[in-house]
């Protein structure tokens, strides 16, 4: 059966980790301090993915699709922007490197 990390990405991110059918292993990681670059977000997202994968647990990766920015308009900027379309580019270069070829969005 698969391993599968499912993740609703943002600053402060929600994850799951477990096989289909069990109790999944969950929690919260915030990726940089309030007011913290793009840069330092996107590290901090790279390293934590390279700790997952450095287990070679994981099989499948889903992450959750942002909004459309259109559903949100006069409630987000182009920093919130930045990092919900980044986040899902970093953690997929990075499955990409594990030689984790499944990955999902999830609409």
């Amino acid at each position: 059966m698969k391993s599968v990390l499912a993740l609703d990405l943002a600053s402060v991110s929600g994850w799951a980790f477990g096989e289909p059918g069990s109790v999944p292993t969950h929690g919260t990681i915030r990726f940089a301090s309030v007011g913290a670059t793009h840069e330092a977000i996107f590290s901090s997202a790279m390293n934590w993915m390279i700790s997952r994968c450095d287990r070679r647990e994981i099989d499948l990766v889903v992450w959750e699709s942002p909004l459309q920015t259109s559903f949100k308009r006069g409630h987000t900027n182009s920093n919130t922007t930045t990092v919900l379309y980044g986040l899902p580019a970093v953690i997929g270069a990075i499955a990409y490197d594990y030689e984790i070829f499944d990955i999902r969005k999830a609409d």
